[in-house]
């Protein structure tokens, strides 16, 4: 069973069919994992890349809809499988000692593998999921 979150926003800008919303954060996002990744935004707002399936268009007022599950298993993704690979690389880096220094070749092999594991998640998610609704907000509605 998946829960569903819903916020309100409005719409900065257009492309295809994506829009980036412009949503007021609410006191859920205090204790949101992620709380750092929109501080950019500042504390207020932060800005969202949405699913544009209505057609809204710039300065449109909207509403978002998204689902929890689907953000827990991100964050698994995110932060689970980078750490599991930084251990491995640290492992398997020190077993080789390619450096011949089992210390220096144990950060090299987790720190690299680390990097691939995170450029692999990025080009995969980009291709898989981007424009895959279960997986992105959603605008539902365009508010009058």
């Amino acid at each position: 069973m998946s829960v569903s979150g819903e916020k309100s926003g409005q719409v900065l800008s257009t492309h295809q069919n994506l829009a980036r919303v412009k949503i007021k954060r609410t006191s859920s996002c205090a204790t949101c994992s992620c709380v750092g990744m929109c501080s950019p935004f500042g504390k207020d707002w932060m800005i969202i890349e949405a699913l544009n399936l209505p057609g809204a268009r710039e300065g449109q007022n909207v509403i978002v809809t998204y689902e929890v599950e689907n953000e827990l298993k991100a964050s698994f993704i995110l932060y689970i499988v980078p750490l599991i690979s930084l251990i491995l690389g640290a492992v398997v880096g020190a077993w080789l000692d390619p450096l011949h220094n089992q210390d220096l070749s144990s950060v090299t092999g987790g720190f690299g593998l680390l990097t691939l594991t995170y450029l692999a998640i990025r080009f995969y998610s980009q291709k898989k999921y981007r424009l895959e609704q279960k997986f992105n907000p959603v605008i539902r509605e365009i508010l009058p």
